[in-house]
Formats: C-alpha cells, sequence, structure tokens
C-alpha cells in the first residue's frame, strides 16, 4: 500500500521521479571518494551547490590510478581541459566576511577558474541579512545527483572511525 506523497508535479516541484538507486553516504571520505569517480566520468556538465567550495582540498587521502590530481581545483581543472564539451557550474554562498574567517577568500580567481571557459563560478548574494545559501548537492549529466549536508571545503574530512585528533 503506497502512502500520498506530498510532492505534486508542478504544484511543489518539477516532477516527480523514480531513482534506479540510492545509496547513503555518512562520511565525507565516502561522498569525496564517491564524488571524485563520478565527476571523473562526466561528460557534458557538472554541477555544484554548496555553502562553501575550497579548491585545496584533497579529494583522496591516498594516489588515485587514474592520473588525475587528487586536489579538488586541479582535478576540475583537468577534467574540463580534457573534456571539451564538459561543462562545470558552481554556486556557492556569497558569505558575510565575519562568517567568512575558514573560507577560501575569492575561490574563483585562486583557481583561475573566471578565466577558463568551461567552469562557470557564481555567488549567491540574494539572501536577505542574517540568512544564508545552505544548499549542498552535486548534479551530473542529469543523471546523478548527490543531495545532503557535506560542501566541498575544508574541514569536513571524517571516516567511520570518526578518530579525535584526525587531520
Amino acid at each position: 500500500m503506497n502512502s500520498p506523497s506530498i510532492l505534486i508535479d508542478g504544484r511543489n516541484c518539477w516532477r516527480v521521479e523514480q531513482a534506479e538507486k540510492v545509496a547513503f553516504l555518512v562520511d565525507a571520505a565516502a561522498y569525496f571518494h564517491a564524488f571524485r569517480v563520478a565527476a571523473g566520468l562526466a561528460e557534458r556538465q557538472l554541477y555544484i551547490c554548496g555553502w562553501d567550495i575550497n579548491s585545496k582540498i584533497d579529494l583522496l587521502r591516498e594516489d588515485p590510478d587514474d592520473g588525475l590530481p587528487v586536489r579538488l581545483g586541479d582535478f576540475l581543472d583537468a577534467l574540463v581541459d580534457e573534456r571539451p564539451d564538459l561543462h562545470i557550474h558552481i554556486l556557492i554562498w556569497d558569505f558575510v566576511r565575519f562568517m567568512g574567517m575558514d573560507r577560501q577568500w575569492f575561490p574563483q580567481f585562486r583557481l583561475g577558474w573566471t578565466s577558463h571557459p568551461n567552469i562557470h563560478f557564481h555567488l549567491d548574494s540574494y539572501y536577505p541579512v542574517g540568512a544564508s545559501h545552505h544548499h549542498k548537492f552535486v548534479v551530473i549529466d542529469d543523471c546523478l545527483l548527490f543531495a545532503g549536508g557535506l560542501d566541498l571545503t575544508k574541514k569536513r574530512w571524517d571516516t567511520q572511525e570518526h578518530l579525535a585528533g584526525d587531520e
């Protein structure tokens, strides 16, 4: 017996679809790895939306065997360099300065993301005072979605062990 859905096509959502597969990634180690594998397969588009992004984070703690960089910024640059049809769209909150001490300042300039024609970087500043953009999702080629509570930024890394003092 199916329970009624609160989602109604065209009223409070674009449309309702059935997912073929669903997985829950609890720890950043699993998420960063899964993101890297999936993004490495992107052919046309990669949307990254988050509260923050940091080009200097390592997506893996070990060296990969695929020849692509481990560091996020270098990894994204390598993807668009290899695939001329791939476009990467990044949207993060245009944060207020007093909340930004932990964030990478001007990430769009640090990476050269403003100059690469296939990487489109945007800051979301359309929020009232005291509010923030807090969405966190990645969409790859309109067929894979990561949705949840982790940004691709520093101080998010953890493993199943959750060891105190683990960098």
